[in-house]
């Protein structure tokens, strides 16, 4: 996989938890929540195409992914 397909799997798995309008309905209810089913996709795609290598997923979320994920929280301005 490149970086580029993996980035997209990356988004794909965070704009599915953005599509469901009721929070208490979304697979991911915290930003770990979210890297975990990230990874999860990154792992289930690279096996999908048949990757010889093996295959490591390390992702680190920093903050901006999680604003860019769960929006604004009340600590905001205390976290930065």
């Amino acid at each position: 996989m490149s970086n580029e397909d993996i980035l997209k799997c990356i988004w794909e798995s965070c704009d599915k938890n953005k599509w469901q309008q009721d929070p208490k309905l979304r697979p991911a209810q915290t930003v770990h929540q979210q890297t975990g089913l990230a990874v999860e996709s990154v792992l289930k795609n690279s096996l999908y195409r048949q990757s010889l290598d093996n295959v490591t997923v390390v992702m680190i979320g920093f903050q901006n992914f999680k604003r860019q994920v769960f929006g604004k929280s009340k600590n905001s301005e205390r976290e930065e």
